[in-house]
């Protein structure tokens, strides 16, 4: 995996919870330069959170991203 500094980055996709990261709003993801800031949206409540990316993750499966507790728990 190659991070890649991508303007107007969009994707669309499913999210999962780890208790293995950071405290705060942070997540994960797989090519997005760190430390970035992504805004993460609930498409059923149209909630919107704004993330700080720490570190690096989910590699296996279809995830695009993984949240923090503190994140999820604002979606």
């Amino acid at each position: 995996y190659t991070p890649v500094d991508t303007m107007n980055y969009d994707a669309v996709g499913h999210a999962a919870t780890t208790v293995a990261g950071g405290s705060g709003i942070t997540g994960s993801h797989r090519t997005l330069p760190l430390p970035s800031y992504v805004e993460v949206t609930n498409l059923d409540t149209g909630r919107t959170v704004l993330v700080r990316l720490e570190r690096r993750g989910p590699m296996t499966g279809s995830l695009l991203i993984e949240l923090s507790p503190a994140a999820a728990a604002q979606l």
